[in-house]
């Protein structure tokens, strides 16, 4: 008899999307679930055994499950599951049957509709702020780090096109001084030309020498881009989007600028009137640095001390032993974010009214357990690494290596003054550029044997 699937035209299996609405916030990925399947469990040899593994992407295999073991070996296990996302940095799509299926903003096989620069699906873009702009109209100075943009939180479609790497350092910095360089692209990128920058995923495309950086976003942080060259200027241009009701421009000074304030310390005493303290601080949203108060509305500055434990003290005629609060300690990091830790004094009261500091033994006998007290603190913005132009090739031919001179540096008090050298062991040592690479020449030429 004649095979009934002659008659059938087309694929043989039909797949449609379900359950396309977007997973409970805080939820655990679904690579991540898949990975976590194999935990505990000895994987093609015994070198890994009771591992905990988690997904590790790779770009160029968007529907392999690829899991990370925790001494950072990784193994290809499988296809991942149907359904799976194989999103990239400026592409959506879920895995069918091993192959990365492009999908619309909707999440639906086979729909084509498009999200707007602010990643609002199906959207004409009239609630969207859009920003292009480039380094025609900021004057940059050679040879030392140049502020030319800052990307604030929630920004989305975000680009960066430069049109030549040579002899310059391109980097993203964050907040908290950490830095991206976007100029090393197999160091940042590696061969899956995929990076995560401070929550973002960014992905690269090269013509000829010039170099454009996508990132769909929405960014969690604010990323400040910065540049260093020598010789010819480089052109950059770059664009990013955001949704006009988080749009903060920068005549805007009541959003840019807001209060922020930590915990409020323990209660000076026990009875009888006493009182709190909390860190309060101006911070501005565009970098996420503190600044000075007189930026923020001074009327709605949040109290620094507030009055505690009002009712009298009874008097028992013996002394009253209690915690005060003390002086704070240094910053825990020069740089950055840190904490502080408040130093707590003995106090005596006696039955008379007087107080005395006295012995800490006394209060954690009849008190108890000192309390620790923490707030947060800034330090100065932390020292980055720079580099100089890449000296001659030490061949003429063949393989060869050159070197080049590597700076440790801060930013300066003033905008317009040159950076600050210090020394390099204040630098990130796990961040420090390479000084030296492997360089090559045309080939050699032979000599005819006589």
């Amino acid at each position: 008899s004649k095979d009934r699937s002659d008659y059938c035209q087309g694929p043989a299996t039909q797949y449609i999307s379900c359950n396309v609405q977007p997973c409970a916030e805080g939820g655990r990925d679904f690579r991540f679930q898949q990975c976590q399947a194999y935990n505990g469990v000895t994987l093609f040899d015994t070198r890994i055994k009771n591992s905990t593994w988690e997904p590790y992407n790779d770009v160029s295999k968007p529907c392999k499950l690829i899991c990370r073991a925790q001494n950072g070996e990784t193994r290809t296990l499988k296809d991942v599951i149907d359904g799976t996302s194989c999103d990239s940095a400026r592409d959506l799509g879920i895995c069918v049957q091993g192959i990365c299926k492009p999908v619309g903003c909707d999440r639906v096989l086979g729909s084509t509709k498009p999200d707007d620069k602010c990643l609002v699906c199906d959207g004409d873009g009239r609630d969207c702020d859009t920003v292009v702009d480039s380094t025609r109209r900021h004057r940059l100075a050679q040879s030392v780090v140049n502020n030319v943009v800052v990307f604030p939180p929630e920004a989305r479609s975000v680009r960066i096109k430069i049109d030549s790497l040579a002899n310059v350092l391109l980097e993203l910095r964050n907040g908290m001084g950490d830095s991206f360089q976007l100029n090393q692209l197999e160091q940042t990128f590696a061969s899956r030309r995929l990076a995560d920058i401070d929550g973002t995923l960014f992905t690269y495309q090269q013509d000829g020498d010039s170099v454009t950086y996508f990132a769909r976003g929405p960014l969690e942080e604010p990323l400040q881009l910065q540049v260093r060259y020598e010789g010819d200027l480089p052109l950059i241009e770059f664009e990013y989007s955001t949704r006009r009701e988080v749009s903060r421009p920068q005549s805007d000074e009541a959003a840019r600028y807001i209060w922020k304030f930590g915990r409020w310390t323990v209660c000076s005493r026990d009875c009888g009137d006493g009182y709190q303290r909390r860190a309060v601080a101006c911070l501005d949203r565009e970098t996420g640095k503190r600044v000075t108060n007189d930026q923020c509305d001074m009327r709605e500055m949040p109290s620094r001390r507030q009055s505690c434990n009002l009712q009298p003290c009874r008097n028992s005629g013996n002394p009253v032993y209690r915690w005060t609060p003390g002086t704070w300690g240094d910053c825990s990091v020069p740089c950055g974010a840190g904490q502080q830790k408040q130093s707590m004094l003995c106090e005596e009261t006696t039955s008379s009214g007087s107080s005395v500091y006295v012995s800490q033994e006394l209060c954690d006998r009849y008190v108890g357990r000192m309390p620790e007290v923490e707030r947060a603190c800034f330090g100065d913005d932390c020292p980055y690494w720079a580099a100089g132009n890449w000296a001659d090739c030490s061949v003429t031919c063949g393989e060869g290596q050159q070197s080049r001179r590597l700076y440790c540096q801060r930013d300066p008090p003033e905008e317009d003054a040159a950076p600050v050298l210090v020394s390099h062991d204040q630098c990130p040592a796990d961040k420090r550029p390479s000084e030296v690479q492997v360089c090559r020449q045309m080939e050699c030429r032979q000599e005819p044997e006589p």
